[in-house]
């Protein structure tokens, strides 16, 4: 079992856990490991694979909230 930390602003918690934290939960059961957020931390448990996996999906999760973050500032500047 290994565990692996990532850290998330603060703003972008809540696009990345989704509502009830429903995007956790399903790379949790795709994954078979645990998530826990720990201020601005998550932290991910398991296998190996599993949260090397978790990881990447994780990451991807922090890099659309970012890039959607970033298109509504360039948007809302605009106009």
């Amino acid at each position: 079992m290994i565990q692996h930390k990532i850290q998330i602003p603060s703003e972008l918690l809540s696009s990345i856990f989704g509502t009830y934290d429903s995007n956790i939960r399903k790379i949790e059961d795709e994954y078979k490991v645990s998530i826990v957020n720990r201020g601005d931390d998550v932290v991910i448990s398991g296998e190996e694979g599993g949260v090397l996996k978790a990881k990447t999906v994780v990451n991807d999760l922090i890099n659309l909230a970012n890039n959607r973050r970033t298109k509504c500032k360039l948007y809302c500047f605009r106009n």
